[in-house]
């Protein structure tokens, strides 16, 4: 394998992420779902899918 992009769980991670962003972009325009859109969007950042493949195997 040359690229972690091959591998199956990055693949569903980022099609789970590209499913909450389009769900996200449909909140109605007010200051509330602005704030509650960002929290759902950076709460997953330290889960990073390209970190999957850095990960150590115990």
């Amino acid at each position: 394998m040359k690229d972690f992009r091959e591998l199956k769980v990055w693949q569903m991670a980022m099609e789970l992420f590209m499913e909450v962003v389009r769900d996200v972009e449909a909140f109605p325009k007010t200051e509330v779902a602005r704030i509650m859109a960002n929290q759902v969007l950076r709460g997953p950042d330290f889960l990073r899918p390209c970190q999957i493949s850095f990960r150590p195997v115990s």
